[in-house]
């Protein structure tokens, strides 16, 4: 839960409008007000989404194929909800509180103890695993957490008459009755007998069916900064020299605890309202400068305006210098001991008089408790500089050596590996040997699962199955399959696709035949007899009792004809639906009565129910909003 809250920002309401429009002579892509949203923006927004859509999807995900026009349109627009979304909260001076973004960070399961308490050290490692500090990713999720309170306020403020839930309640209720007529293709089948002037034309055009595809034995080399951090070897003193140069984000910054009683000072308030909570400050100030502990935290209980902490009697925990608002934290930080802060402090939130109540100094982590961790950094950013020196050379390698992948693979200690039966769409093989080039190893390797994932990858595959590739059996040039991955790779042998003849499918032409225009039969009959039943026209048919269904209880029937019976009109008696079943066949089902039901199991769920609807009214309501919001901002989409 923890790392989504560290990947994800929130979108809102994408809609589609033709990107490729947008590019304006200063690089930026829309305007919002006064606010400009950059080309670069929206490429890094692009790429942490396309990241996002890797991880769910597998390393086998082409991100070229998952970055449409139509995606980068969505990212955009939800980039211009944002903005605007800012401005009016900027406009509102709407801020959230510190003890609302504590809440919101110690409610994160990852981040606890065993004991249940909060895990500062693990939340800063996490912090560090996706390289960002407290004070940014704390001042991101501030921004974030402000503007979900639109949404909840139009959520919140949703009415839902009594009347809509009774209704709703009434319908998941309802059961119907129904019989069902079905026709099975089985039954058409025992009766047909393909012609040979049938099965000829049949084979023909459905030649695709009866196709072997073409297939390649195809030969690549992968240059990959993983790989080249496995081979990279770091020395002891390399590392502790990193150790000494890393001292002060591999040790815990120091902290303070304090309690705190807050005069609130609201951000649209007058000089002489602000004058008059100065005072009052003062007079607290006065009467807790010689009280003890304890009751310092009665008089906080009783006076403070900090909902989150006045329970507690103010205490606000733990904390380093750039989790709290600066004029908060200079004056906590600035104390030479425990004790009360001798004067007022201002900040955004009004006046606070604060006790110190715990000092803990900066630490340093040993270098034994933190060097495997050092290795592995150093090792990724050695090979990510190797990647980087190494990607044009390998890339004009296998350009200038068209004919062979054995120089690059010589050239950057890689290995060839080669897999048959590999088809436009991917590989079908996965048991075939990877001849290793670079060495002199006349063994095979074989290829493991992770080796295929560059066979995947729609642009290789298009490149590779080209009608150059086929003819001139040249090395592909260097794509990238991933990031930090590339691949280059040709054909070693080809075979084209194949029509297989008549006579060596003959059995399995006839048994498609058969099924195909069996399926269609009975369709055909279905959809005949639907019509005569509809019109009145036929009124006997062999219907055969299915019992009874409801929204809440849809037994055991195929979805596909609950739903349609469920869906259809019951204002006239019996009534009639049609589904294609596909291969099941073709089945009419006829509603025989309806019954209000036992609306006891819905009424169960009727805070449930109504809370669903509040939240669909509030989505709907704060869409219409935004869109509102921003015709009256002035939202540009900026024509290239």
């Amino acid at each position: 839960m923890f790392y989504c809250c560290l990947s994800c920002r929130p979108s809102f309401f994408f809609g589609l409008s033709g990107y490729d429009q947008f590019l304006g002579k200063d690089d930026d892509v829309a305007k919002i007000g006064d606010k400009k949203i950059s080309k670069q923006e929206l490429d890094l927004a692009v790429r942490d989404q396309v990241a996002r859509m890797r991880a769910s999807l597998g390393p086998t995900a082409d991100g070229q194929m998952l970055e449409t026009p139509e995606m980068r349109q969505q990212v955009l627009d939800g980039l211009i909800d944002e903005r605007a979304l800012d401005l009016y909260l900027a406009r509102q001076h709407l801020v959230v509180a510190d003890d609302t973004l504590r809440r919101a960070i110690s409610a994160q399961t990852d981040l606890l103890k065993p004991d249940g308490t909060f895990d500062r050290d693990r939340y800063r490692e996490l912090l560090a695993a996706q390289g960002r500090t407290e004070a940014s990713f704390e001042a991101s999720l501030r921004q974030d957490i402000a503007r979900s309170l639109i949404p909840q306020a139009f959520g919140q403020s949703a009415m839902v008459p009594k009347r809509v839930t009774q209704r709703l309640m009434e319908g998941l209720a309802q059961t119907r009755e129904l019989s069902l007529l079905q026709f099975r293709p089985a039954e058409y089948a025992v009766r047909l007998e393909p012609t040979e002037e049938q099965l000829v034309q049949f084979h023909r055009d459905e030649a695709p069916r009866f196709t072997i595809p073409q297939s390649a034995k195809v030969a690549w080399v992968v240059l990959s900064a993983e790989n080249m951090g496995r081979q990279i070897k770091i020395s002891e003193d390399d590392v502790r020299a990193y150790y000494e140069q890393n001292r002060s984000r591999l040790g815990r910054p120091e902290r303070r605890r304090a309690s705190h009683i807050l005069v609130q000072v609201l951000a649209q308030a007058s000089e002489a309202d602000a004058e008059k909570a100065r005072v009052k400050a003062q007079a607290l100030l006065a009467q807790v400068r010689d009280v003890s502990a304890e009751r310092f935290a009665a008089f906080a209980r009783a006076q403070s305006d900090d909902a989150g902490s006045k329970a507690g009697g103010g205490d606000l925990d733990w904390f380093t210098r750039d989790s709290m608002v600066k004029p908060f934290a200079d004056a906590t930080f600035a104390a030479t001991g425990i004790g009360l802060v001798d004067e007022v402090i201002r900040s955004e939130f009004g006046f606070h008089i604060i006790r110190v109540t715990g000092i803990e100094p900066a630490q340093t982590k040993p270098f034994a408790e933190v060097r495997d961790q050092l290795e592995s950094e150093l090792k990724k950013q050695q090979a990510g500089k190797r990647y980087a020196e190494s990607a044009e050379s390998f890339s004009n390698l296998v350009y200038e050596q068209s004919d062979s992948l054995e120089a690059a693979a010589n050239r950057f200690g890689l290995t060839v590996q080669t897999l048959e039966g590999v088809t436009p769409e991917g590989p079908v093989k996965a048991s075939n040997k990877a001849s290793d080039k670079a060495s002199d190893k006349a063994s095979d390797k074989e290829v493991v699962a992770g080796d295929l994932a560059p066979l995947s990858n729609r642009r290789l595959l298009t490149t590779l199955f080209s009608e150059d590739s086929i003819r001139s059996r040249r090395n592909s040039e260097a794509i990238e399959t991933a990031s930090g991955t590339l691949v280059s790779a040709r054909l070693v042998d080809h075979q084209p696709a194949q029509l297989r003849p008549l006579e060596t499918v003959r059995t399995e032409v006839k048994s498609l035949w058969i099924q195909t225009q069996s399926l269609q039969l009975a369709a055909k009959a279905g959809a005949t007899q639907l019509k005569q039943f509809q019109d009145g026209s036929k009124p006997e048919g062999s219907f055969v009792k299915a019992g009874k269904i409801s929204r809440m209880d849809r037994g055991s029937l195929p979805p596909a004809v609950t739903n349609a019976v469920l869906s259809t009109s019951v204002s006239k008696l019996p009534a009639y639906v049609g589904v294609d079943l596909g291969a099941q066949g073709y089945v009419i089902a006829r509603v025989d009565a309806i019954q209000p039901g036992d609306s006891g199991p819905a009424k169960a769920n009727e805070a449930q129910l109504e809370s669903q609807i509040r939240r669909t009214e509030g989505e709907q309501s704060v869409a219409s909003w935004l869109k509102a919001w921003q015709a009256s901002l002035g939202v540009q989409r900026l024509a290239r």
